[in-house]
């Protein structure tokens, strides 16, 4: 476990695990993971997720992948603060 990993909150967690599991496919990228599966990777249950992830799109750090509401992106403002952090660990 990274020093950072005990500093920061659920928020972060849930934005790194799907940062993590991010793929690209024909040029667009996105998260095909479901908020079941996002809470699982990061030990919260559902409910908490889903209003995580609420908040991050209202912070605009993610959005829907616009080809499909299901899944998400992180946005340009996420990835930056994601890199910002990891130089940091």
């Amino acid at each position: 476990m990274s020093k950072l990993s005990i500093l920061v909150n659920d928020n972060y967690t849930v934005l790194k695990v799907i940062a993590d599991n991010t793929v690209t496919l024909m040029g667009t990228k996105y998260c095909p993971l479901s908020q079941t599966e996002i809470a699982t990777l990061s030990n919260i249950n559902r409910v908490t997720c889903g209003n995580i992830i609420n908040k991050l799109k209202s912070e605009n750090l993610l959005k829907n992948e616009p080809k499909s509401s299901k899944h998400l992106c992180l946005t340009d403002e996420a990835n930056k603060i994601l890199k910002i952090l990891e130089k940091i660990d």
